[in-house]
C-alpha cells in the first residue's frame, strides 16, 4: 500500500510537471510567432522593395562595368612597350561591329632598325593583333615617319580587368 501511494504520488508531480512544461512551451510558441510577425511587418513594408531595387542596380551597375572600356591600361602597355629610340605624335581608335578596337598611329624614330625592332616587340605580345607598320620615309631632319595600325586584345582594354596585376605584365 505504501508503494502504491508513492507510485501514484510521483505520477502526480509528474504530471503537474508536464502540464506545467507544456504551458510554458505554448508561451514561448505564442511569443516567437508575436516576434516573427513583427520581423514580417517590418520587412513587407517597403523594405523588400527597396531592396530588390538595389540588387537589379547593381546587377545592371555590373553589366555595364563589365562590358565597359577603359583605354588607360592601353596607354600603360604602350609605355612599357615601346622603344625610347622611338615615340608616337598621333593616336586614333574605333571600335568595329564586332567591338574590336582598331588602332592607328603615327610616329618617328632615330634609325629604320628601331622601327623594325618595334615591329618585332609588337608582333610577339598577344595583346596587339595584326601590328602592321606602314608608310615608312625620311623626314627633312634624317629621322624615319611611320604609320602604324592593329586591334588591341579586348581583355587588355576592358574596364573590369583595370584592377589586376597580370593586365600590366603583358
Amino acid at each position: 500500500m505504501l508503494i502504491a501511494f508513492i507510485v501514484t504520488v510521483i505520477t502526480l508531480l509528474t504530471s503537474l510537471g508536464v502540464y506545467f512544461y507544456e504551458r510554458q512551451l505554448q508561451s514561448s510558441i505564442v511569443s516567437l510567432n508575436d516576434q516573427i510577425a513583427k520581423v514580417n511587418e517590418n520587412l513587407s513594408g517597403g523594405f523588400l522593395d527597396e531592396l530588390k531595387r538595389l540588387s537589379n542596380r547593381i546587377e545592371t551597375s555590373k553589366l555595364i562595368l563589365g562590358d565597359h572600356l577603359s583605354l588607360s591600361d592601353f596607354f600603360l602597355f604602350l609605355e612599357k612597350n615601346t622603344m625610347r629610340a622611338l615615340y608616337f605624335k598621333e593616336f586614333q581608335y574605333s571600335l568595329d561591329a564586332s567591338r574590336n578596337i582598331l588602332i592607328k598611329m603615327r610616329g618617328q624614330a632615330q634609325s629604320f632598325n628601331a622601327v623594325a625592332l618595334q615591329s618585332d616587340i609588337f608582333s610577339k605580345t598577344p595583346s596587339i593583333k595584326s601590328p602592321i607598320f606602314s608608310d615608312l620615309s625620311l623626314d627633312n631632319n634624317g629621322n624615319v615617319t611611320f604609320s602604324f595600325s592593329g586591334r588591341v586584345d579586348p581583355s587588355l582594354v576592358l574596364y573590369k580587368n583595370s584592377f589586376t596585376e597580370s593586365s600590366f605584365s603583358q
